[in-house]
């Protein structure tokens, strides 16, 4: 069964982001995993754990499990990067979140794959 999911909404022409569309997506795609942590009101009181969505950016900065915190308003960038990057999408939007490149072995892939910029160029170089 084929799922169809629309991902931008046009109203009165401005285009609007489906998150729960994108979301769905991307954890689809094993960009996206789901944690728990407990909750902290804008108050200050903690409420019972909620599940929280994370980046996944394993072996891609330090070898070994690594995520990333992915916020609402940040969600449609990371997506239009994704429907033009694919797979690499994420590790281009965590390294310019984090301010610096992926591991050097993911560096040459992605030059290799074509899918570097220069403006993954300009971040601080990974030691690793």
């Amino acid at each position: 069964m084929e799922i169809r999911r629309t991902y931008w909404i046009t109203i009165e022409g401005k285009t609007y982001p489906d998150e729960s569309s994108m979301v769905a997506k991307l954890l689809d795609e094993n960009m996206l995993f789901v944690n728990g942590r407990e909750y902290i009101c804008t108050d200050g009181t903690k409420q019972e754990e909620t599940l929280v969505l994370f980046l996944n950016c394993n072996d891609s900065f330090v070898p070994a499990a690594d995520a990333e915190s992915l916020t609402l308003d940040e969600l449609p960038k990371l997506f239009s990067l994704y429907e033009k990057k694919g797979d690499w999408a994420v590790v281009e939007f965590v390294a310019h979140k984090r301010g610096y490149q992926p591991m050097k072995h993911i560096k040459e892939l992605m030059i290799e794959k074509g899918v570097w910029t220069e403006e993954l160029e300009k971040l601080t170089p990974s030691k690793i």
